[in-house]
């Protein structure tokens, strides 16, 4: 290969690289919750006599679980129960932490949504009821000592007191930085542009904050004990340079407050300008999306993992005539949307989350961990062409791991995704993936998808390609041979077959060979069932010394390349490339994951075996 190829395959490789980095940094702007990194804040449990007016459906959390209490009082199932003992109600987010459904001993304390088991009964004392944004904060960082009290206050008795406290968690006594540096990195705090404040379970946000973080650009405040979605645009009204909100796992309500709010979005005198949202794992469908999505006009990415965001969860939900009237708004309000997540929502037809948004900007969605079984239904097929047109102007890039994509459907599924025209895909841990083989998808993806430059997050290089597509075009004609059984060829049949299942058949023949010419050889090759059809027969070089040896043709490089170390006696630790030597030319093996055979190697190839 000469050096002006070298180098262009290299411009080629980096512009991919740089692709795929990009494509990285969107899919992970946002890590899920963990707890063995989150910050442990401390509980505020209620005491015996703590006030139990206004209990009812606030929220609290137990043992790192939270819940929504549906009843306040003594136990009235138990004849040994105290009177004056206060007990709670419980309903678990988790429905799996519950133990009934709300009726104990034919006793009905509360119902449960949907009658399920998702309820408890706990003692009062139990349960943390959450601290305020402030108090949060106050923690995470050493600044407030006390609740209430305010911003400048607690500056000036910080300094009073002789020493000053940092963000990252160190006291610093005045004497050793100076009283002018310490007032100093007070008023740089109030330029912090992140703040994380996972896992704190705030109940209270305050009317102040904006005062306090005027610089706040991202907020991350997952698992809160918030009740409302009025609490939640109360930050994006206080905030208002916000640029991206994670408000992940919590499960709130819409009040009169929001209507108000949210219309006050619409009118423009509340300014939309976040770039950035995440709602994973809060409870939503449809319903909730269309009544939050005033504030989605100026999002890049939105992120709405494990929800109820469903065709079932539509068809059952009790404001489907209110969804039916109002799902074009999620188009309108989400003009510049280019990333949307919408994994583990039960999802069971593809074009479901294009067809609800429709962005025009629509370039990468996220559709892993659903029970889509099939890319076009055929249910309506008018309605998924139109979708698909308008997939193919914007669209991309798609993640369909761990769906229910079968074996049996394997044919139909790479010739609809085939028709996507995607640059993109994610389809591993899928049904047809261990049946069919890894090896076999990626060289029927490849070779059907000219336009494709990422297969399963693995960069396609030039020569992999170029591998793959004379596999493929091989292939083709292997499969039609074999599904011949006792039938004649005939061409013109033939033809029409690859048309219909195989569109690019024809210009890769044009492009390499046609596969057809080894016609007889074919038919022998595959009606033979021996050792040796099964064998490839290589010279190994090494410096001045070769080796003829036969393999399996399933040998991968990476396998070669151990053996190549003892046949050669080969320093252990060294670090070897492979080389296909044709006639003058050295052509890198770059995928040291392909089998000898997916690279269709003739007799006697030889492979030149260098130390890099």
């Amino acid at each position: 290969m000469d050096t002006k190829n070298k180098k262009e395959e290299k411009t080629d490789q980096q512009k991919t690289d740089e692709l795929i980095a990009q494509l990285e940094q969107e899919k992970n702007i946002v890590q899920s919750y963990d707890p063995r990194i989150t910050l442990k804040y401390p509980k505020i449990n209620l005491q015996p006599n703590s006030d139990t007016t206004n209990l009812l459906n606030k929220r609290v959390e137990l043992n790192e679980k939270t819940a929504t209490i549906k009843y306040v009082g003594p136990l009235k199932h138990k004849k040994d129960a105290k009177e004056t003992e206060i007990w709670l109600g419980l309903e678990w987010d988790d429905k799996a932490r519950g133990k009934h459904n709300g009726t104990v001993e034919g006793y009905e304390y509360f119902k449960t949504s949907n009658n399920e088991n998702s309820g408890s009964l706990i003692k009062m004392t139990k349960v943390n009821i959450g601290q305020t944004f402030k108090g949060a904060l106050g923690y995470k960082y050493n600044f407030y000592e006390e609740e209430g009290n305010d911003y400048h206050k607690d500056v000036d008795k910080a300094l009073e007191k002789d020493n000053f406290i940092v963000t990252d968690k160190k006291i610093i006594n005045i004497e050793l930085v100076g009283k002018e540096k310490a007032a100093k990195k007070f008023s740089e705090f109030a330029y912090m542009p992140c703040i994380d404040l996972s896992n704190s379970y705030i109940n209270k946000l305050g009317n102040d904050l904006g005062d306090i973080l005027p610089k706040l650009r991202e907020l991350s405040l997952t698992r809160t004990l918030l009740t409302k979605w009025s609490e939640m645009l109360s930050l994006l009204i206080q905030f208002k340079n916000l640029n991206l909100l994670n408000f992940s796992e919590n499960i709130l309500v819409f009040d009169d407050l929001f209507e108000e709010q949210i219309q006050k979005f619409i009118s423009g005198e509340y300014k939309q300008h976040l770039n950035t949202l995440v709602l994973n794992k809060c409870n939503l469908d449809l319903y909730h999306l269309i009544k939050l999505s005033p504030l989605m006009t100026q999002l890049d990415y939105l992120y709405l993992k494990d929800n109820k965001i469903n065709p079932e969860t539509y068809e059952k939900s009790e404001n489907k005539k209110y969804i039916d009237d109002n799902i074009s708004i999620l188009e309108k309000n989400t003009p510049n949307l280019k990333y949307l997540s919408l994994e583990q929502n039960k999802i069971d037809i593809f074009f479901f989350g294009y067809k609800i948004f429709k962005s025009p900007k629509l370039k990468y969605i996220n559709l892993n961990q659903n029970l889509i079984s099939e890319i076009f239904s055929k249910k309506n097929e008018e309605e998924e062409k139109k979708l698909l047109e308008l997939f193919k102007k914007s669209m991309e890039h798609i993640l369909l791991d761990y769906n229910m994509f079968k074996k049996e459907d394997y044919t139909q599924i790479m010739v609809d995704l085939e028709t996507l025209e995607l640059k993109d895909i994610d389809i591993l841990n899928n049904g047809f993936i261990d049946k069919i083989g890894v090896e076999k998808v990626k060289i029927e993806m490849i070779g059907r998808n000219p336009q494709m430059t990422i297969l399963n997050n693995t960069t396609i290089t030039k020569i992999m390609r170029k591998d793959a597509e004379k596999q493929y075009l091989i292939d083709c004609v292997k499969e039609y041979i074999n599904n011949l059984g006792n039938n004649n060829f005939d061409k013109f049949v033939f033809e029409k077959y690859m048309e219909k299942t195989h569109k690019q058949y024809f210009k890769l023949r044009k492009k390499f060979f046609d596969p057809l010419d080894d016609y007889e050889n074919l038919v022998k090759k595959n009606n033979t069932n021996t050792m040796k059809s099964n064998m490839a027969e290589i010279v190994l070089q090494f410096g001045d010394k070769t080796i003829n040896r036969k393999f399996p043709k399933t040998t991968v490089f990476t396998n070669l390349k151990n053996l190549s170390v003892r046949l050669f006696k080969i320093d252990g630790d060294a670090l070897l490339s492979f080389y296909l030597k044709n006639g003058d030319k050295e052509e890198l093996v770059e995928d040291e994951t392909v089998t000898l055979q997916s690279l269709n190697l003739p007799q006697k190839q030889v492979i030149l075996i260098k130390k890099k």
